[in-house]
């Protein structure tokens, strides 16, 4: 995705998923989730690349994906 790019936007009756890349496309994504009329769940998507991101970052991210692929907890 070029830098002028705008953000991938799915925009929904309920909600608005936002895919960015850069700081300019986030800056601009939450001007959009702000700026909406009607009151929807707004999802922001960050895509960092792996280089980009801490060592804890990654590791929290392995935990959080290692939680959400258990099954659920019948209680």
């Amino acid at each position: 995705m070029a830098a002028t790019d705008p953000p991938t936007a799915t925009a929904q009756k309920s909600h608005l998923f936002l895919q960015v890349r850069t700081e300019a496309e986030l800056t601009e994504a939450i001007a959009t989730a702000m700026g909406r009329q009607e009151r929807c769940l707004c999802f922001i998507e960050v895509i960092v690349h792996k280089d980009d991101t801490s060592k804890e970052l990654l590791e929290w991210g392995s935990r959080v994906s290692a939680a959400n692929s258990r099954p659920p907890n019948p209680q």
